[in-house]
């Protein structure tokens, strides 16, 4: 009987230690898909930016070209 017990607490312990790990890698890759949605955003806030140097540069020549003429 007393086999039978310790067996069964064994596997309880493989058990756990497997979900465990189960849950420890699901939070990991979590954590991995957040960072990477935030570089996401980062980059689009970036690129947004840039777009709109570009657009108030072309406007600042055009109006420095018409005062030219």
């Amino acid at each position: 009987m007393k086999d039978l017990v310790q067996s069964n607490n064994k596997s309880k312990g493989k058990e756990k230690n497997i979900n465990e790990k189960k849950r420890r890698n699901n939070v990991k890759k979590t954590v991995e898909k957040r960072k990477k949605i935030k570089k996401r955003k980062k980059e689009i806030k970036r690129k947004t930016v840039i777009e709109k140097e570009i657009i108030i540069k072309k406007k600042g020549n055009e109006r420095e070209y018409k005062e030219e003429l």
